[in-house]
């Protein structure tokens, strides 16, 4: 059974209505503000662990093992955000701008919750 596991999690101000994006991808909005990322080239600072409305904590892990939103993809693929906040599989060397926060343990379908190791957010070129 995998579990989650936070070896680094931080505490922010959520930036907006984020209490539909447990388990999405977040990027800075501003110093101490995060955002619920909405490009495929966001910069990503990790994955949001709770459900905040506007102006509450924001829970973001960004080292251990987590859960996340999935469009799709397998076992072992590395994953960064699509234009929805949810993780996509990212291709190494494919489309530099991209970047990669998580390493899928699971294999998913779109809309699935599943675990992932997450990283230091690098680009995938």
């Amino acid at each position: 059974m995998v579990t989650e596991h936070s070896i680094y999690d931080e505490t922010y101000q959520g930036y907006g209505d984020l209490r539909s994006n447990q388990f999405y991808t977040v990027e800075f909005q501003a110093a101490k503000i995060v955002q619920r990322c909405s490009s495929t080239v966001a910069v990503v600072c990790g994955i949001l662990q709770n459900n905040p409305n506007s102006g509450e904590s924001a829970v973001v892990r960004h080292l251990g093992k987590s859960k996340f939103a999935s469009h799709s993809g397998a076992y072992g693929n590395f994953m960064g955000p699509a234009a929805n906040g949810a993780l996509n599989v990212k291709v190494a060397g494919s489309a530099s701008g991209q970047y990669i926060i998580l390493q899928a343990i699971q294999a998913s379908d779109s809309g699935d919750i599943v675990m992932g190791i997450v990283s230091t957010p690098r680009e995938s070129r």
